[in-house]
């Protein structure tokens, strides 16, 4: 299996954590999406793991879940070790400033080619953090991070106006736009969750 797609299927931090340490030794796959589960900080622990130790793993999509700043903090730091994942999409994923501070401080060091932050809570004390990194970024390809939303009763718009000129002052950096939604596949059960994890 090079592509398993397990979105929308009421995975928790326990069961999410199983599937964490079955990726941990897995060497045939490729994509990883489980988008709208209910995956929070506990089980982004386990992810860090994973992606610290996973080989072949190139997308991880996380989006839609409620990781917060503290998941964002913990898949920082196996960002860092990652020797494959070049794709990672946190779209809608209860992110704020300190966290996209995290992962800005992983940037440099992971191998990370696009990451995807649209419909965050990020305002600008991160988007400076992640606009800085940029600058210093020598393997990113896109930063898929704009349409980023607060509380406020209007968009932030300028707090991206530090990462465009990132992108400008970046050789490496190909292009910034947003992009839709992923899908929700068709497996639907949290049984199955708990039985792919022994398989795959």
């Amino acid at each position: 299996v090079r592509t398993l797609r397990m979105n929308e299927c009421d995975i928790d931090d326990k069961v999410g954590g199983l599937l964490a340490e079955a990726l941990q030794e897995n060497r045939a796959l490729r994509i990883f999406s489980l988008n709208r589960n209910r995956l929070g900080p506990a089980g982004l622990l386990k992810f860090a793991e994973a992606l610290k130790k996973n080989t072949s793993l190139t997308k991880l999509d996380l989006s839609q879940n409620p990781l917060g700043d503290a998941g964002a903090e913990h898949l920082a730091e196996g960002l860092r070790q990652s020797r494959a994942l070049s794709c990672l999409d946190l779209q809608v994923a209860q992110i704020g400033d300190e966290g996209a501070k995290a992962l800005a401080s992983a940037l440099t060091e992971a191998k990370l080619r696009e990451l995807h932050l649209r419909d965050n809570r990020i305002g600008d004390v991160g988007a400076n953090h992640l606009a800085s990194a940029l600058t210093r970024m020598e393997v990113a390809q896109r930063l898929k991070s704009n349409l980023n939303y607060t509380s406020a009763p209007r968009p932030l718009v300028h707090p991206l106006d530090p990462i465009t000129g990132a992108a400008e002052r970046t050789p490496a950096l190909k292009s910034r736009n947003a992009s839709p939604n992923l899908k929700p596949g068709a497996l639907h059960e949290r049984e199955d969750a708990k039985h792919l994890a022994g398989k795959f």
